[in-house]
């Protein structure tokens, strides 16, 4: 079995959309990547071999800022199908010219809704 590198666990609550994903995708160096001109996917999966319950390929988008250049978006429901306290791995791609960039994996933990 391969190990997986995860980033990190982003923490959401079930059934809720916001806030968005905010990421900060680096080159080699530590600088934000220039990722103007590329076309994003988002995979959730509950496992890095897993087949994705979920594939995003609109409202993610790059952003000229200081402290992150992707943000990923989400509509009303869109994350409905997830259940809380499973530890979902998350895949970012993008893709230019041919030419693709995978973020490293992170993790997406849903908290059960207050009743």
């Amino acid at each position: 079995m391969t190990t997986v590198p995860i980033a990190g666990t982003i923490v959401r609550r079930v059934k809720r959309e916001r806030p968005d994903i905010i990421l900060a995708w680096r080159d080699a160096d530590g600088a934000l990547l220039d990722l103007s001109g590329y076309t994003f996917t988002f995979s959730v999966a509950t496992a890095a071999n897993a087949p994705a319950l979920i594939t995003k390929t609109l409202g993610i988008s790059y952003e000229v800022a200081t402290d992150h250049n992707v943000r990923i978006t989400f509509t009303a429901h869109e994350l409905d199908a997830l259940a809380a306290g499973v530890p979902y791995n998350c895949q970012l791609d993008a893709v230019s010219s041919g030419v693709d960039r995978g973020f490293q994996d992170f993790v997406l933990l849903l908290t059960p809704a207050h009743s």
